[in-house]
């Protein structure tokens, strides 16, 4: 019964390298027995115990292989871009064009089902192979991604043969470029509550081993309550705290001395780019307008020195004075020491963090298509342009303006 075979009808269970063609005549009552004993021996799949061919016999391994191998233009972006996500571009409708750059471009959709409007990044993969950015964008995917308990979420992320997609928080009450133009200089009392809550996401960011290299007006993003949201993770990296990196990149009346240079430098950069912030709110000017590439730039930040600004208090152009220093071992370059600055003594931090300043301004209820805002965006344009060394020693590419939009406040230290 079964398998099993009386002594007088033992049978020998055939070589794996023998071919089908030269297997013995097997009797009716033995045939499960050549199965059994054939399986013992043979691994994968059970559609080859059927295919009685020579090269499956001898190539275990052959019919092993997917039907569906990852092609390498797709290969090299996982894990951080996901293949045949949950959620993909047909699940969203497009409203409109955000923003344009070097490649790619930031779209307002649409969520069908839940009607809810996001931001979304596509970038072809064909722009950014020829750029050489392949680790960049997988970079500023990984880094808002994995910082997902906090609220640096990108809500989805993937990728199609041809495309990559980011899809993130619309924020659509401006950033601190446009009301700085509308209202520079700024009151020292809003200036304090600005400068302090991006302080807090900038000490967030280093905490979590994060070194941003772009912090500037224009990637200051308001909420609906005035409150600062950090955006664009296109030049930051991966950086634990202490050590060094080299790529010259950023935007140039932000960048340290020490990047202009082509020196090694680490997180303190990000803290002259805040003093360079601070200065220009308060003042209604850069502190050094932008050369036509870094090593005209390190030339204009080296003859230049601080000099206190008569319209600014004491406590204010003192912050600057120590966010500025040339040398970074000099700087101002902890959260802990900035909130000690007298800049800051009517201010909470713990309240700061909790949202419970509210900086008073104007409300953008100018036109989109208005001179003054039109104005304003030619103006962005022509300052917030990025600057990245060619691909020789570096593997960084210069992004475009992106609001890849994540709220820099709610998280805790």
């Amino acid at each position: 019964m079964g398998n099993k075979v009386s002594s007088r009808h033992s049978v020998q269970a055939p070589s794996r390298t023998q071919s089908q063609a030269s297997l013995p005549r097997r009797p009716a009552s033995c045939g499960s027995l050549y199965s059994s004993t054939d399986s013992l021996h043979r691994k994968w799949l059970r559609a080859s115990r059927r295919r009685r061919k020579h090269s499956t016999l001898t190539n275990e391994y052959r019919l092993a292989r997917t039907s569906w191998p990852v092609p390498q233009l797709e290969a090299l972006f996982l894990p951080e871009y996901g293949i045949k996500q949950g959620v993909t571009e047909r699940d969203f409708d497009v409203i409109g064009i955000i923003a344009k750059g070097a490649f790619g471009e930031v779209l307002k959709v649409e969520k069908r089902d839940c009607k809810k409007v996001y931001a979304m990044k596509l970038m072809p993969k064909s722009e950014v192979m020829r750029y050489n950015a392949v680790q960049q964008v997988k970079d500023e995917a990984s880094i808002q991604t994995l910082l997902g308990h906090h609220p640096f979420v990108v809500y989805y992320c993937w990728q199609t043969r041809k495309d990559l997609f980011l899809v993130a928080d619309y924020i659509p009450h401006g950033d601190l470029f446009t009301i700085w133009t509308l209202e520079a200089p700024m009151q020292e009392p809003v200036v304090q509550i600005f400068a302090a809550e991006i302080s807090l996401g900038l000490d967030f960011l280093h905490s979590a081993g994060v070194i941003y290299r772009d912090l500037k007006m224009e990637n200051i993003l308001l909420d609906d309550k005035r409150h600062v949201r950090l955006g664009d993770f296109g030049l930051s990296k991966w950086l634990t705290l202490g050590s060094f990196t080299r790529t010259i990149c950023g935007t140039m009346q932000y960048m340290a001395p020490e990047i202009l240079k082509g020196q090694p430098y680490t997180h303190a950069c990000d803290w002259y780019s805040f003093g360079v912030l601070i200065y220009t709110l308060l003042s209604g000017r850069y502190p050094v307008e932008a050369a036509p590439d870094h090593t005209a730039m390190a030339e204009r930040v080296a003859g230049f020195y601080f000099n206190p600004i008569r319209e600014l208090s004491s406590p204010a152009n003192c912050l600057v004075s120590k966010l500025m220093q040339k040398d970074p071992k000099q700087r101002l370059q902890t959260l802990e020491s900035l909130e000690e600055e007298l800049f800051f003594q009517e201010l909470s931090f713990e309240d700061v963090l909790a949202r419970r300043y509210a900086p008073r301004l104007i409300d953008k209820n100018e036109a989109e298509d208005s001179p003054a805002m039109t104005r304003i965006a030619a103006e962005k344009k022509r300052h917030s342009k990025k600057y990245q060394m060619d691909d020789l020693m570096f593997h960084d590419f210069d992004w475009s303006d992106v609001n890849e939009l994540i709220d820099g406040l709610a998280f805790s230290k």
